[in-house]
């Protein structure tokens, strides 16, 4: 599993945030959270899976499209008070959590290993308070190094626990 975090830094209190998270190709999304609150966006089983935090003031809507491998997160204002806990507002930070896992065709075969280079890159757009226009406020991307090793399916040990030579056993009657 490979995890990130995307931090935004607000310098106003915005009506909508809309980050866009490209996966690397070869990954397939997991999870995402924003931190110290319970939204989250689940990808289970081909559905996108929503939870909302209905006291930290915000509401989360996005969608994942696996064929580009894009998340795009809408985070916005649902009530007049947002909770301070939740790093939204004018001169915080909001952290945008994801977690990813190799695709089928990446992961090595039984007892082999291979090593990937991942680039990650993410977008944010911003709402200010009352206006209906985004306005983009940059990209940033992240290089991942990675050596994904898959354990043998079996290995054959001998009544000591040990692996034989040529990984046979030899057992005399």
């Amino acid at each position: 599993m490979l995890a990130w975090t995307v931090e935004v830094y607000q310098d106003e209190l915005y009506d909508q945030l809309t980050i866009t998270d490209t996966l690397p190709e070869g990954l397939e999304l997991n999870e995402v959270t924003i931190a110290n609150t319970s939204l989250k966006m689940s990808y289970v089983n081909g559905q996108l899976v929503f939870s909302n935090d209905e006291h930290s003031g915000l509401a989360i809507d996005g969608s994942y499209d696996p064929a580009s491998r894009q998340i795009q997160l809408v985070v916005k204002k649902n009530k007049d008070t947002i909770q301070d806990y939740v790093g939204y507002g004018a001169q915080k930070y909001l952290n945008l959590s994801v977690s990813a896992r190799l695709t089928d065709e990446k992961i090595p075969a039984p007892n082999e290993s291979q090593n990937y280079t991942f680039v990650n890159t993410a977008n944010v757009m911003v709402r200010p308070a009352g206006t209906t226009t985004d306005t983009d406020i940059g990209s940033d991307s992240h290089t991942y190094k990675v050596t994904a090793q898959t354990p043998p399916l079996l290995t054959k040990l001998d009544t000591n626990g040990a692996v034989g030579e040529n990984n046979t056993t030899t057992v005399q009657y």
